[in-house]
C-alpha cells in the first residue's frame, strides 16, 4: 500500500517555520534548481564532513531570516548586499552583547534565534525526529561558520530559495521518525486543560493566587531539579528581588522565570509585561514563560519580538 500521502507536507508547516505562506507558489525558473543544489550541497557537507547535525535547522533558519529581511527591504534595494547596509549587530538594545546573527532591518530587528527555534520545534517536536540535536544556543552562536550558506541565499532568487527549502525538507523527512502507536489516542496535557478551563477568581480570593499556585505546582513537578521561589501575589518582582512571579534556580543561575497574569492578555495589557522583560535582560539564557488565561495576536507578536531580542 502506498503511504506517500501520509508524508508531512511542507505547505502545512510554512507558518510554523516562519516562512511566507505563498512561498511554494513561486515560479522556479532557469538556474533556480542548480542554485538550490549548490546551497543544499553546502548543507550536506556541513553535516557529513564537519558533523554539524544542527546545520539542517540552521539552513532552514537562514532561509526564514533572508525571507524576513527581503520583506522589509524597499524594492530599490538589493538583497545580495543587504548585510553591508544592515550589518550584524554586536550590541543589542539595552547594551547586551549579541551572541547570534541579529540585524536592524529597515522596519525592525531580525534575529536568527527566533527562526532556529521554529525550525527545531518543527523537526524535533512536530515531526518527531528525535535524533535531531537540541542545540539552539550552540547552533545560532556558530552561525558564522556556515556563513557561505547565508551569503548564497542572499544572492539567490525567490525561486531558488523555494527549491532550497523543498530540498532541505526532504532531508528532514529522511531523518528517523519515532512513531507513536496509532491505536493510542492522543493524551491531553492536564495542565493545558486545567488552564483552559480555569475558573474565575472567587470573592475574597486574591486575584491570581490560585493560578500562581497552579503554576508553581506544575513547574515543581515538571522541573524537579530546579529550586523554585515565589512571593506574595501582587508583590512587584523587582522590589522583591525576583525576575518573575516564579523563579527557578540551579545553584546561582536563574534557569526559569514565570510571569503570571490572571487575565485575558490583549493589546491594552501588554504594558504589564514591561517589567518582566526588563528583568530578563540580566538573565538572557533563562527560559521565560508567561502564564495567562489567553493571549490575543498583539501579545503573541510582542512576545515573539522580545524573543528575537533576548535570544
Amino acid at each position: 500500500m502506498d503511504d506517500s500521502s501520509a508524508r508531512p507536507d511542507l505547505q502545512d508547516f510554512l507558518l510554523d517555520l516562519e516562512l511566507p505562506r505563498d512561498m511554494l507558489s513561486r515560479e522556479i525558473e532557469g538556474g533556480d534548481a542548480e542554485c538550490a543544489q549548490f546551497i543544499v550541497a553546502m548543507h550536506d557537507e556541513a553535516i557529513l564532513t564537519r558533523r554539524r547535525k544542527y546545520a539542517t535547522g540552521l539552513a532552514v533558519a537562514f532561509i526564514a531570516f533572508v525571507e524576513e529581511l527581503a520583506s522589509q527591504l524597499p524594492s530599490s534595494e538589493s538583497l545580495a548586499d543587504a548585510l553591508l547596509r544592515y550589518p550584524p549587530r554586536e550590541v543589542l538594545p539595552g547594551g547586551r552583547t549579541a551572541n547570534t546573527l541579529t540585524v536592524s532591518g529597515p522596519i525592525g530587528l531580525i534575529g536568527l534565534r527566533k527562526f532556529y527555534n521554529a525550525a527545531e520545534h518543527v523537526i524535533h517536536g512536530e515531526l518527531r525526529r528525535y535524533d535531531y540535536p537540541i542545540a539552539a544556543p550552540h547552533a545560532t552562536q556558530s552561525w558564522f561558520q556556515e556563513r557561505p550558506i547565508l551569503d548564497a541565499l542572499l544572492r539567490a532568487s525567490p525561486g531558488c530559495r523555494r527549491r532550497a527549502i523543498e530540498m532541505i525538507w526532504e532531508r528532514i523527512l529522511e531523518l528517523q521518525e519515532f512513531f507513536i502507536p496509532s491505536s493510542q489516542a492522543r493524551t491531553l496535557r492536564p495542565f493545558a486543560v486545567t488552564v483552559r478551563e480555569f475558573p474565575n477568581t472567587q470573592r475574597g480570593e486574591p486575584a491570581g493566587a490560585v493560578l500562581q499556585a497552579l503554576g508553581f505546582a506544575y513547574f515543581t513537578a515538571d522541573a524537579p531539579n530546579v529550586i523554585l521561589e515565589t512571593a506574595k501575589v501582587g508583590a512587584g518582582s523587582r522590589r522583591a528581588g525576583r525576575v518573575g512571579d516564579i523563579d527557578g534556580w540551579s545553584g546561582g543561575k536563574l534557569v526559569l522565570a514565570v510571569e503570571v497574569k490572571d487575565i485575558d492578555l490583549n493589546s491594552g495589557d501588554v504594558h504589564q509585561l514591561d517589567g518582566f522583560v526588563r528583568n530578563l535582560a540580566r538573565w538572557p539564557d533563562a527560559t521565560a514563560i508567561v502564564l495567562a488565561r489567553s493571549f490575543d495576536q498583539s501579545v503573541r507578536d510582542f512576545l515573539d519580538s522580545t524573543s528575537a531580542i533576548f535570544d
